[in-house]
């Protein structure tokens, strides 16, 4: 069994009660944006809980007053554009997500944009609060209808 608990992780902390994993997403300074450590973060994670079967549920949560904005804009803009790694770890931990044979559930409130979006989408279950605005702000202007 890996321990979570003792890991180091700068944008996410993993708590263990009982049978239950709880993930909170740390960067309520920004609004949970995705950065290029959350995506590190959420990819140790998830691979840390693959093939175990000392848990039945995982929830993923915040502290703060949004689940998930999107990418964090203003530090992909500093690093000159996306990181085509980044994009792959996210997928990559998408997928273990979907991938756990345990219960995933989301626990959402206020934005959910964009990754937070796709984050949301591999869960098994989300509970959204009456606050949740779920959104692809990227989608916008760019899909036209004749």
């Amino acid at each position: 069994m890996v321990d979570l608990q003792n890991r180091s992780h700068e944008t996410a902390d993993v708590r263990e009660e009982g049978r239950r994993v709880f993930i909170t997403l740390c960067r309520p300074e920004i609004d949970n944006a995705q950065n290029v450590a959350l995506m590190k973060d959420l990819l140790d994670i998830t691979e840390a809980l693959r093939d175990r079967d000392d848990f039945d549920a995982v929830a993923i949560r915040s502290p703060s007053d949004h689940w998930c904005t999107g990418l964090d804009m203003k530090e992909f803009a500093a690093r000159g554009g996306a990181d085509p790694n980044s994009a792959k770890r996210w997928d990559i931990m998408l997928a273990n997500l979907c991938s756990l044979d345990q219960v995933v559930v989301g626990l959402i409130d206020g934005y959910c944009l964009g990754g937070g979006v796709q984050l949301a989408a591999a869960c098994d279950i989300r509970i959204a609060t009456e606050r949740a605005v779920f959104a692809i702000p990227a989608s916008r202007g760019h899909c036209h209808v004749d």
